[in-house]
């Protein structure tokens, strides 16, 4: 461990590249730095410019030559305790300088030890401050610690960063971001993908991105992935938006308490100096859902001009949900406070999700329920204990296929006739005279019986005629079909 009684520019492989370039390097070296105090009357020192390969990357002020740090990696380990600034992965301060193609590995961890001036700040797991030109690189460091402006790959941001990814996960406590912990600068075409975890301004790809004095923050067609946790201004994309965000997507949780967005916590608003913040958020995309207390929306948290800025939410689209205290409220701006919005839409895919898989559930807990029916019909229906009406569908169809058979069902036309029973009740010369009177009056007798001599087994139906062995017979009229002998009364 090196103990610092102050200083600056400490790396791995150069301590400060100033004009030059360094180029194809690499360096495994671990480093840890610590900010003590000289003596009890000169106060606390600070340490400044750490970097893994290069601690600070500047130009040339007398023959204007920019250092350049390219086509570089780092792997190890970073401890950096008490009020240390600037500290990254790759280079610790690119001002004036080119930093392009390194990538880096490892983790960096802080603390603020004793220091009564802060813990470490401006840290990132390839720059910790970017003045000027960061591009074609990678990272997947993690930082954890008690610090302010954290970023998986930048710190700060003041210059022009593209292309660029950042994997590792950040922990710190204000201005913490999956990619930056504050931007003032452009972000192009830039990924993340590492949860970030803080308490103010917690993003899951910026903390906080503010137009500077002289430069405006932009955030553009840039991809975040990873959640993020905190309590105020908490976003799934940004945590504090006080520039241009436009054209970027994410897919992120937000998880907060006060002002959390699926996108961005806060939009426009002023600082504790009172500058009043331009915010402008158009044609982004978010799918990932918000979770807090107090100004919660899908999109954004809280939509605030400031009461004076020039803010707008202009074309863009939210997929997650809202969720308050438990609930999902399906609001898109949790609270809209005199900003112009346009054009956004709105749809709660998680909701949706869970009514469909709720249908889902239904259909098949019907399903189950026909098929239990239709076992219970198979085994012990019948139409002695006919089914209920509450039955399924399915379940009545299998029922009525297996109760008792109609009279249709069973009816055999072609069938011999049975023999006659044996002859019972009055003499014959009263049956005799019975069917005598029958066959002469006309008409026909209704039977309301089911025996033989009836008319129609009980159904109601009457007997006009018959046929027995081929030869047909006319009971109305007491005579054969064709001419055949006259039926005799017996």
């Amino acid at each position: 461990m090196s103990t610092l009684y102050g200083g600056q520019s400490i790396g791995g492989l150069v301590g400060e590249n100033t004009g030059g370039a360094i180029s194809g390097s690499s360096s495994t070296v671990n480093i840890s730095v610590k900010a003590t105090y000289s003596d009890p009357n000169s106060g606390w020192a600070t340490i400044t410019d750490v970097g893994g390969l290069v601690g600070t990357n500047e130009g040339n002020f007398t023959n204007g030559a920019r250092g350049t740090v390219t086509k570089g990696s780092y792997s190890g380990t970073i401890t950096a305790t008490g009020a240390v600034s600037a500290i990254g992965g790759g280079v610790g301060n690119n001002q004036y300088g080119t930093v392009s193609g390194i990538q880096t590995s490892g983790s960096i961890n802080t603390s603020q030890g004793s220091s009564t001036l802060g813990g470490p700040s401006d840290i990132g797991g390839l720059v910790g401050s970017n003045g000027d030109s960061l591009s074609n690189s990678s990272t997947s460091m993690s930082v954890t610690g008690r610090s302010y402006s954290v970023g998986g790959a930048v710190g700060s941001n003041g210059g022009s960063i593209t292309n660029v990814s950042a994997s590792g996960s950040v922990n710190g406590t204000y201005d913490v971001g999956g990619f930056v912990g504050q931007n003032s600068g452009s972000i192009i075409d830039s990924n993340a993908s590492g949860d970030a975890n803080g308490v103010t301004n917690v993003g899951g790809f910026a903390g906080a991105s503010q137009d500077g004095q002289s430069s405006k923050a932009i955030l553009h067609r840039d991809t975040s992935s990873g959640n993020a946790n905190g309590d105020t201004n908490v976003g799934g994309f940004v945590g504090l938006n006080g520039g241009e965000v436009s054209s970027n997507t994410s897919t992120g949780n937000a998880y907060g308490v006060k002002n959390v967005g699926g996108l961005i916590g806060q939009n426009g608003g002023r600082d504790q100096f009172g500058n009043v913040w331009d915010a402008t958020v158009r044609d982004n995309t978010t799918f990932g859902s918000a979770y807090g207390s107090i100004n919660v929306g899908s999109l954004i948290g809280l939509n605030n001009n400031g009461g004076a800025g020039n803010v707008s939410v202009i074309n863009n689209s939210a997929f997650g949900a809202s969720v308050v205290n438990g609930q999902d409220t399906s609001t898109l701006i949790g609270l809209d406070d005199g900003a112009s919005t346009n054009n956004n839409t709105y749809q709660d895919l998680p909701a949706q999700r869970a009514a469909a898989a709720k249908q889902a559930a239904q259909q098949a807990a019907e399903a189950a329920a026909a098929a239990t029916v239709t076992a219970t019909t198979d085994a012990a229906m019948t139409a002695e204990s006919p089914p209920k009406a509450s039955m399924s569908t399915g379940g009545r169809q299998a029922v009525y296929s297996n109760a008792a058979p109609s009279f249709e069902d069973n009816a055999d036309v072609n069938a011999p006739m049975p023999a006659p029973p044996a002859p019972t009740g009055p003499a014959p010369e009263h049956r005799t005279r019975r069917a005598a009177a029958d066959t002469t009056s006309g008409g026909h007798r209704q039977s309301h019986g089911g025996g033989a001599g009836g008319g129609g087994g009980g159904f109601g139906a009457s007997i006009r005629s018959i046929e027995v062995n081929g030869q047909h017979f006319d009971l109305e009229h007491n005579k054969p079909k064709d001419g055949a002998a006259p039926v005799e009364a017996r």
